[in-house]
């Protein structure tokens, strides 16, 4: 059975462009943050967009992407033929793409972008940002669940 937030009775402010999706607030914006991190405060969690720019989102899909085919095994699985993903398997529960971490440099340069530690920052009350630390660790990565024609 599926079940949404409004089904079992949790009423969250939707996107104004998308109410299919939570409200989420603007990385570029101080006077947004400020409001993350009321957000977050009430709520507990908080989505935070343009954090990464596109071309930093698409190296970091290029690199996650690297990882897999290196740690599968390119012969079986290839980015380019979704008939080899299913033959994709993570490394433990939920997805985790390698047991230990994974030091790619893209994926180890995001967790000091910038934008990344300027909203952390802001969401923690505003802590100085040189006292922001970054752990690293693995990615996730989750398949589909609903395909739609």
């Amino acid at each position: 059975m599926d079940l949404s937030l409004d089904d079992i009775g949790i009423e969250l402010p939707r996107d104004p462009e998308d109410s299919a999706y939570v409200r989420s607030f603007d990385s570029r914006n101080p006077e947004s943050l400020e409001e993350a991190r009321d957000f977050l405060h009430e709520f507990g969690f908080v989505v935070v967009s343009h954090v990464f720019s596109p071309a930093e989102c698409h190296s970091t899909r290029q690199a996650m992407w690297e990882v897999i085919e290196e740690t599968s095994g390119s012969s079986f699985f290839s980015r380019l033929d979704p008939a080899t993903w299913s033959s994709y398997r993570s490394s433990g529960k939920y997805g985790l793409s390698m047991r230990g971490p994974c030091f790619h440099p893209t994926l180890v340069a995001n967790r000091a972008q910038a934008r990344l530690i300027a909203a952390v920052s802001v969401l923690m009350g505003g802590v100085d940002q040189s006292r922001v630390l970054s752990g690293h660790d693995r990615f996730t990565i989750y398949r589909p669940t609903e395909v739609r024609g």
